[in-house]
Formats: structure tokens, C-alpha cells, sequence
């Protein structure tokens, strides 16, 4: 998806999260955010990560480490030639605070075996605004 077709998507998830939309509404702005968020991270898009994450945000790794917003930011695109799909989601809404689970599988290069971790993304609703607070990366 080329990036100003990415933008606009994201975009619309926050115009919808804006307005205090039903659960079935909000889940699927969370499903696009989770979309966008895996999109930026490997390309590295640092408008979009910053406008999906809260200043508070947390990252626990699957070897315990901890990263934080800022960190999350300077991290490098992924190579060239990678990619990552998001699998099995499921969007948790409970008024302003989701939890959204799932599988994101990597692949290091064309042909390469993925790797799958399973992610827990906790999200707030901050000024209308859902924002990832924080996130949990772990083995299945």
C-alpha cells in the first residue's frame, strides 16, 4: 500500500476514534491502527508511530527488554525485502480502554521461514483519540 493511501487509512481510523463510536466501530479502528502500526514500523515511518503510540508507551520484547516510545522511533526500517502480516486479531473494547491480541508473522526475506510472535496491545482513548499505551511481544 503506498504511503499516502497508508496515511489516508490512518487518518480515518482517527477521525473515527474521534467521535465516540460503538464497540463493533471502535474495533475496527483498532484493527486499521494495528495495520498502519505494522506498516510504519517497517518502514520506518516516524509521523505515522508517532501519532499511533502515547508519549507513555511500553514495548516488553520476548527476551524481557523493554523499550519505550522514543526508542520504538529510532529503531531502523526492517531489510529489504521483509515483511510482516498481522493474523487471528481480536479487539477487546471496554470504554475507553482496548486490548487488542493477535499474531504478527515475520519474514526476514522472500522465502525465508517466518517468525510468529504473539502480541497483546493495550490501547486508551485520550481526547477522543485511541492511542497504543502499550505492548507485549512473547513466543507462542
Amino acid at each position: 500500500m503506498k504511503c499516502r493511501h497508508l496515511f489516508t487509512l490512518f487518518a480515518l481510523a482517527v477521525t473515527m476514534g474521534a467521535a465516540h463510536a460503538e464497540p463493533a466501530d471502535d474495533a475496527k479502528v483498532l484493527s486499521a491502527m494495528e495495520q498502519a502500526w505494522a506498516t510504519a514500523s517497517q518502514t520506518a515511518d516516524q509521523p505515522v508511530l508517532n501519532a499511533i503510540l502515547d508519549d507513555s508507551f511500553s514495548q516488553k520484547l520476548p527476551d524481557g527488554r523493554q523499550r519505550t516510545k522514543a526508542q520504538l522511533l529510532q529503531a531502523p526500517r526492517l531489510p529489504a525485502g521483509s515483511r510482516q502480516e498481522l493474523l487471528r486479531m481480536d479487539e477487546k473494547v471496554n470504554g475507553d480502554t482496548a486490548v487488542v491480541t493477535g499474531v504478527v508473522r515475520y519474514y526476514a526475506s522472500v522465502g525465508a521461514q517466518p517468525l510468529e510472535l504473539s502480541f497483546l496491545d493495550v490501547f486508551a482513548r485520550r481526547d477522543g483519540t485511541w492511542r497504543a499505551i502499550s505492548s507485549e511481544l512473547s513466543h507462542p
